[in-house]
């Protein structure tokens, strides 16, 4: 479903992005009801490919556990992955154990769409490969499909190690408890600067290496 530049999945993929929980509620029962028709397609076990046009795979530890609380679109086949690919990329690399072809619902049939469902956990096999302007990322699927449920993607507040996005484009990955940032973290701000930080219970711990660095 599209209106103007704007899409419904782009919509509800922004909304499952924010800190700010309480902006899923217009969607609760839209998740549920496309988890439950994705659920009658057969699981496609199979590597999937996923690129996205900046550097993130220092987001990426090896032997690290994650959500994505989106819903992906993957491609079965790598070609197609890398035609959306600028010139600075990470290509994800994905051992799904329970990717939903949606090829044959597609307006594009031959692009070979998977997708990977919101609240997909996942964990980093191995370090990145970085070379240049590329970076690979090799991630496993955990969970089956019986596994999954609605719910978590639509907790208040946000658990673990996390993505918020902003609406001025910045980011910040780290680790939350009960919606506050916890531990080591970075942003990335929208020009694509880095900075690390590290929270207690939401409250920046400023060391005597930061003096220089608040504004």
């Amino acid at each position: 479903m599209e209106w103007a530049d704007e899409s419904l999945c782009r919509l509800l993929n922004k909304a499952l992005r924010k800190e700010d929980r309480s902006t899923l509620k217009p969607w609760f029962s839209y998740p549920k009801l496309l988890h439950t028709a994705l659920k009658k397609l057969p699981r496609a076990l199979e590597n999937l490919w996923r690129g996205v046009d900046s550097d993130v795979s220092e987001n990426y530890r090896a032997n690290e556990k994650l959500a994505w609380w989106c819903f992906s679109s993957c491609a079965s086949n790598v070609k197609v992955a890398k035609e959306f690919l600028g010139s600075t990329l990470t290509l994800f690399m994905i051992e799904a154990k329970n990717g939903k072809d949606i090829s044959a619902y597609s307006n594009f049939p031959g692009e070979d769409k998977v997708i990977l469902i919101s609240g997909t956990q996942i964990r980093v096999v191995g370090d990145p490969l970085n070379h240049k302007t590329f970076n690979l990322v090799r991630l496993m699927e955990l969970a089956g499909e019986d596994d999954y449920e609605v719910l978590p993607v639509l907790e208040d507040k946000m658990n673990g190690r996390d993505t918020s996005f902003y609406d001025d484009e910045n980011t910040y990955t780290g680790g939350w408890v009960a919606g506050l940032k916890e531990g080591k973290g970075v942003f990335t701000w929208k020009n694509g600067d880095r900075y690390e930080m590290e929270y207690s219970q939401n409250i920046f711990l400023l060391t005597d290496s930061d003096d220089d660095c608040i504004m």
